[in-house]
């Protein structure tokens, strides 16, 4: 399945690619421009820039590339008389784009794409009084760029909210990631702070998802209103039964409980994950290997844990809530698959 889904998402990127080179040669033959390869070069490097799951999220990032790209051509070519000033102007280009790689690894490609640009056009020369075509063929690149998403990928409310949904799961899967790893690091109380820094950023994120997965659902009309009020209550239950899961770190004191329990409770965390992904991809997947791990915990638990210490009996709390958990992934599995196939 993975690389049924890699394959057709790479097929898609060709043909945008594709596309967008074919409307940057169309232009180009439109153009006077003595650097006519510009254009063709911004519109495939910009057509690989895919920041942002919607539609006019991501034609406002290659547009914001684009922009920028077309600037530091053109200040490169303009400071090329002076290597002093070039040198510090790109210096400062890559530091910049190597920071926000760093801090926003989503950008790293678009600001790659940026410096890339900057160091090019700085070796190589302009026709004298050219400089603003170089600025405006690149554009064009970028136009050439947004015309392939617009073209190959038109926006409805059924894309938006299947790219709502995945997003929000992919913020659950974050959560259960973040909860788990304090069960699975000795370190909470130590560090306790910033585990519930990192756990508050997580809802936040969540909170965000499900606010814009409501306003899509409430742009829902005829038959598919009361699908959209099922999905929306779903979503919002499992973010309540994954903060539930969470309450273990509150009622567990031992942590040498949690250190015997550790394997089972990775296992159920990597389990946890690998459905939250296939589902953001496909709303298809399968429970068997979740329910074995959450045998293999309730077995430890009655073999090992609730032996050491009356306390572990929270395990079994624990244990109902994750077999609840795997019912409503089913259920949410169903309500996706009824989505899909909506008209």
């Amino acid at each position: 399945m993975a690389y049924e889904i890699g394959t057709h998402r790479w097929l898609r990127l060709f043909a945008r690619t594709v596309f967008a080179a074919l409307v940057a040669l169309m232009l180009r033959s439109l153009m006077h421009s003595p650097e006519k390869y510009w254009i063709v070069l911004a519109a495939v490097l910009l057509t690989q820039v895919r920041i942002g799951e919607l539609f006019w999220q991501r034609m406002g990032w290659i547009a914001c590339f684009g922009f920028l790209a077309a600037s530091v051509a053109s200040i490169a070519v303009w400071l090329s008389g002076n290597l002093f000033d070039l040198a510090l102007f790109l210096f400062g280009v890559t530091a910049v784009s190597l920071f926000l790689g760093l801090m926003m690894p989503e950008m790293l490609l678009g600001a790659a794409i940026v410096n890339l640009f900057a160091m090019v056009s700085a070796g190589v020369p302009v026709v004298p009084g050219q400089n603003e075509m170089r600025f405006l063929d690149i554009f064009l690149g970028a136009i050439a760029a947004m015309s392939a998403y617009g073209v190959l990928w038109p926006q409805t409310l059924k894309k938006a909210i299947d790219v709502s949904v995945r997003m929000y799961l992919r913020a659950l899967s974050h959560l259960q990631e973040t909860l788990f790893s304090v069960y699975l690091k000795r370190d909470y109380v130590k560090n306790h702070y910033l585990y519930e820094k990192e756990i508050y950023e997580s809802h936040q994120k969540i909170f965000f998802a499900i606010d814009h997965c409501r306003k899509l659902f409430q742009r829902g009309t005829g038959r598919n209103t009361i699908l959209y009020y099922t999905l929306s209550k779903r979503l919002e239950h499992l973010h309540e039964m994954i903060i539930t899961l969470g309450h273990l770190r509150y009622r567990v004191q031992d942590e040498a409980i949690l250190e015997m329990a550790q394997n089972e409770l990775r296992d159920i965390s990597q389990a946890l994950s690998d459905i939250f992904v296939r589902m953001s991809f496909s709303g298809k997947t399968r429970h068997e290997v979740l329910l074995k791990r959450v045998h293999d915990l309730e077995n430890l638990y009655h073999s090992t844990l609730s032996v050491m210490t009356a306390d572990a009996i929270v395990f079994l709390f624990f244990i109902k809530n994750l077999l609840v958990l795997q019912e409503e992934l089913g259920l949410l599995c169903s309500d996706l698959s009824k989505l899909k196939n909506k008209k």
